[in-house]
């Protein structure tokens, strides 16, 4: 039986994951869509159903897609919302991800990973992280839970990055880097 799926922000980058999904098909796995948001409506033709209220109501069982960058809030969501037994984080990996040596990475729930990232050997994601389009992540590196990677991020050898830690665009981070939780990159 088909899930519903509900996508948590409707801002830039709930837009651009609803566009991923349209693209890929894979919204065909799904009865029905909706967006959690605080401002009622609809975007880009799908309802926003919503708030975190309504999220405590539910209770049928439905996949979560958690689309804001702001690890902080995100935080706030993960606490609140992922234990919730109805609720499922599936993990999303673009069909044009590269996962040069897949059976060697590990990758947690709802974890998101974008077209044209490369992932190469011996890598470990945690849970809930967010990894955007066109990063790489090289062997031997560890991004712990609920990191977001913008577009552009290139995360070399050995390299740990803690929980609830942003990489902005196009950050490059040398190998064997200890990158402590709650950090934010930028250049």
């Amino acid at each position: 039986m088909k899930k519903h799926l509900l996508i948590i922000g409707s801002g830039g980058l709930g837009r651009e994951i609803l566009a991923t999904l349209k693209h890929t098909n894979y919204l065909f796995n799904y009865n029905g869509i909706g967006f959690i948001d605080e401002k009622p409506g609809t975007v880009k033709g799908v309802n926003i159903v919503g708030d975190n209220k309504y999220l405590h109501n539910i209770e049928f069982d439905c996949d979560i897609i958690i689309a804001i960058g702001n690890v902080n809030i995100r935080r706030k969501i993960i606490e609140e919302f992922g234990s919730k037994k109805n609720f499922n984080f599936p993990t999303f990996i673009h069909p044009k991800a590269s996962l040069y040596d897949e059976g060697s990475i590990k990758i947690g729930k709802g974890c998101y990973i974008g077209e044209t990232s490369i992932l190469t050997t011996d890598i470990v994601i945690e849970d809930y992280c967010f990894i955007n389009s066109n990063v790489s992540i090289h062997h031997d590196s560890i991004l712990r839970e609920n990191c977001v990677l913008m577009p552009g991020a290139r995360i070399t050898g050995g390299a740990e990055i803690g929980k609830d830690t942003r990489i902005g665009p196009n950050v490059q981070l040398s190998q064997r880097i200890l990158v402590p939780a709650n950090s934010n990159l930028e250049i």
